[in-house]
């Protein structure tokens, strides 16, 4: 049975305004804090009367419901206020909607416009053309495939493809008209090169290899006091691959011989349960990550961000399956401030985590001094 109109109009009164187009964050940035608390607890209670109905489901109020409370949590989140502890976003859910921000200029030009300025080839005072280099950089030339990849949910997905759809249709068209530029075909053969004071591809090939055989080395021998167990490798080189072909067509095997291969490794640490199950006492998993479209399109590596560490992140949580874990991140070109932070703090997303970043450039390690868990383990993951 479907909805009444006025249960459905009453319902979706305040967040259909919040998650509108014309509500950006900034302005929800500029809205007291108390107003927008009053707003979070206005769509939670309508959400749980909703919950409670026994009509058809409405997606289109689910997904009004859905933006509007991350676009909250998020304007939180870039004042300093705590977010509610209940808003369940994930990272990368929340870096999404601060990314598709930066595009919010391109509301006020036409189709054409946004072509005829990217055609130039040259930055502008609105930046256009920077921002179509970082749409077909990071795979907006299909957004859908690109939040399918992200693991967005269904409702959110279906909010931001429909409430900014000509948005999303003008960024798609600036990453298509990307690709067919001559400045793009001159960064395309940028990538064959190296440029000055920064990572290639292929040294940061090496790093990886080199870096994870040391690593193996370690893991495998005895000298250190701690036998680690299930020593298993394994790469992320078809999921780099699929990456990157959204940017441009190209084979495995192109990808294969010329760019890192997203090397790691996973190891254990048994220990023995009423003398007949082992168990588990601690998992480690080690990745060696580079920004692969940036090394694709330019040829030069750039340092890695808090958001490009979450994925993995909230991943070795849901592995670990409430086993104490190590996760050790080593980046070909470094980390970003705000990630180091995030690694040498106290409160990570489980008490069972612990996190070391390590910079095989600058051969720095990157950790909180007073994790009691990273006691010997740390000098397994160091660079040499």
């Amino acid at each position: 049975m479907e909805m009444p109109v006025e249960v459905l109009e009453r319902l979706s009164h305040r967040c259909k305004r919040v998650a509108g187009p014309e509500v950006n964050l900034e302005q929800l940035r500029r809205v007291e804090q108390s107003t927008r608390r009053e707003w979070w607890q206005e769509i939670k209670v309508c959400q749980a009367e909703y919950d409670t109905l026994h009509y058809d489901r409405d997606k289109f109020l689910e997904a009004n419901i859905a933006l509007a409370r991350l676009k909250l949590v998020v304007s939180f989140l870039d004042k300093r206020e705590a977010p509610p502890p209940d808003h369940g976003f994930s990272q990368q859910e929340i870096d999404l909607v601060r990314e598709f921000e930066q595009f919010i200029v391109y509301d006020r030009l036409s189709l054409e416009d946004i072509k005829n300025y990217v055609r130039g080839g040259r930055d502008d005072e609105q930046g256009i053309f920077k921002l179509a280099k970082h749409a077909a950089v990071n795979g907006y030339g299909q957004m859908y495939r690109l939040m399918e990849q992200r693991n967005i949910p269904n409702d959110l997905a279906f909010a931001v493809q429909r409430v900014y759809q000509e948005r999303i249709r003008k960024v798609e068209a600036a990453a298509a008209e990307i690709g067919q530029t001559e400045t793009y075909q001159g960064l395309e053969r940028s990538q064959r090169g190296t440029v000055a004071g920064r990572t290639s591809a292929a040294e940061a090939r090496r790093m990886e290899q080199a870096y994870m055989a040391a690593v193996e080395a370690r893991l495998g021998g005895k000298a250190r006091g701690t036998q680690w167990k299930n020593i298993e490798r394994f790469n992320s080189l078809k999921k780099i691959h699929s990456e990157l072909k959204l940017i441009k067509p190209t084979s495995l095997k192109v990808v294969r011989e010329t760019m890192p291969h997203g090397l790691g490794v996973r190891a254990v640490i048994e220990r023995r349960k009423f003398l007949i199950f082992v168990m588990p006492a601690l998992l480690l998993v080690l990745r060696v990550l580079s920004d692969y479209k940036e090394l694709y399109v330019t040829g030069a590596d750039v340092n890695l961000s808090l958001a490009e560490a979450m994925p993995h992140i909230e991943e070795a949580i849901a592995q670990a399956r409430g086993t104490a874990c190590v996760l050790g991140l080593a980046a070909t070109a470094g980390w970003e401030q705000r990630a180091i932070d995030y690694a040498r703090r106290d409160a990570l997303p489980s008490p069972k985590l612990s996190l070391v970043l390590i910079d095989l450039k600058d051969r720095a390690v990157h950790y909180n001094p007073g994790d009691e868990r990273l006691e010997g383990i740390v000098d397994y993951l160091g660079v040499k």
